[in-house]
């Protein structure tokens, strides 16, 4: 089991047991979806033989469609990839706007570390 922690723009990321944890803290708007897009994608790249790559959205009380972008750019590398990628802890505002879109069908979104190991898992 190795466990790696670090901290690049909005976002720490954790390394454990092949699951990579990004966990983004404050708004995802225009002035700074790129910048975890990017911090997220390269953890990601620096990463070998991930099982599962998770965002965890607990700490951003906002995304504004940049941010859906950023979301739209995570599983298109997932899904080139063939890792899956889970949101986490999406928040309300967030899960709404994903809604609205029709998006929300699109993302694996669990509220709990419990739910995204099980091996059967419903798309909100």
């Amino acid at each position: 089991m190795t466990t790696t922690l670090h901290r690049q723009s909005d976002a720490t990321f954790l390394e454990q047991d092949s699951v990579l944890v990004a966990q983004v803290t404050g708004d995802i708007t225009m002035g700074n979806s790129t910048a975890i897009c990017t911090a997220i994608l390269s953890a990601w790249e620096e990463s070998d033989g991930l099982q599962a790559v998770i965002v965890d959205l607990g700490e951003v009380p906002h995304m504004d469609s940049s941010g859906v972008g950023t979301l739209l750019q995570l599983r298109n590398r997932a899904e080139n990839s063939g890792v899956p990628l889970i949101l986490y802890r999406l928040q309300p505002s967030s899960r709404r706007l994903l809604h609205r879109t029709g998006l929300a069908g699109l993302f694996r979104i669990c509220p709990t570390v419990e739910q995204q190991r099980e091996p059967s898992y419903s798309r909100h």
